[in-house]
């Protein structure tokens, strides 16, 4: 099991047991693509210190860095023409896109979250592909039940939209993520910063004097809120975090320095600069 972590505004990577895996110097949080690369910064270093990062992820089974591909990833969206979700796989493995099926609403839950798009001809291969409308999204809805026809849950388009989980998702608008609920209403105010799932894109651009690739922003999306995980999701407010529950209460005031949930519903704490492993219920009790 690997976390990503940030130092400073910059990212690396770590196992559960805090051993470091990669430093914390890439502008994004690491990620893998489809081959299992890490994505991961590499600002100043050369090809050289590369393959020795490399040698060294393979001799202590931790994988290898994303070098020389671009990787892949997966978009919902909504074709607002026909008004119908579905999904396709962008980048080096791309694929034509496909209608989201009942086995996908059973994997990722009958909320996904969409971007709103057009079917627009591919450049590069001359199918139709969707083009996002902006950064519009928002929540589609498709029941278990051939009777619940896929529609929007969220009337208003937001900025992004977060995985919803346990009854209540995040959306991100004007600088802030407020929490939804089931039926689509507010149960938060938009209070708390975008912390989870933001997207970057970088280009590497080689500096020919010194020899070394420095990563440029390409774009950035903003991020949203944690979803839920055994009822509660760390939460950002003015710099501190807490841990909202699934009424969209605080039921942990923000007053941590730090907050990340763990896969099994425990979260790491962060408190005058010391990290414990809690249970979020325990600390809401």
């Amino acid at each position: 099991m690997y976390y990503t972590m940030c130092r400073g505004g910059l990212w690396g990577l770590m196992r559960e047991d805090f051993t470091v895996v990669l430093e914390c110097r890439a502008p994004q949080p690491v990620t893998r693509c489809h081959l299992g690369h890490w994505s991961w910064g590499s600002d100043g270093m050369n090809w050289d210190e590369l393959d020795a990062v490399n040698a060294r992820l393979s001799e202590t089974g931790d994988g290898a860095l994303e070098v020389g591909h671009g990787g892949s990833g997966t978009l919902f969206y909504w074709d607002v023409d026909a008004s119908a979700p579905g999904f396709c796989r962008t980048g080096e493995a791309a694929q034509a896109p496909s209608p989201v099926t009942a086995a996908d609403y059973e994997r990722y839950g009958v909320f996904v979250p969409v971007q709103l798009s057009v079917m627009a001809e591919s450049e590069m291969t001359g199918g139709l592909y969707p083009q996002p409308i902006d950064s519009a999204f928002c929540y589609n809805f498709a029941g278990p039940a051939e009777a619940d026809a896929p529609h929007l849950l969220t009337e208003e388009a937001c900025e992004a939209v977060g995985w919803f989980r346990e009854g209540l998702g995040s959306v991100y608008k004007n600088g802030k993520t407020a929490y939804l609920n089931a039926e689509g209403r507010a149960v938060t105010d938009f209070l708390y910063d975008g912390v989870w799932a933001a997207r970057c894109a970088t280009q590497s651009v080689l500096d020919e004097k010194t020899a070394t690739y420095a990563d440029e922003v390409v774009y950035a999306r903003p991020g949203c809120g944690y979803p839920l995980r055994s009822g509660y999701a760390p939460v950002c407010r003015d710099g501190l975090w807490g841990f909202l529950n699934a009424d969209g209460a605080e039921a942990v005031p923000c007053r941590y320095e730090y907050a990340c949930p763990t896969p099994d519903g425990l979260a790491l704490v962060r408190e005058n600069g010391v990290w414990s492993l809690v249970e979020p219920a325990a600390l809401a009790a």
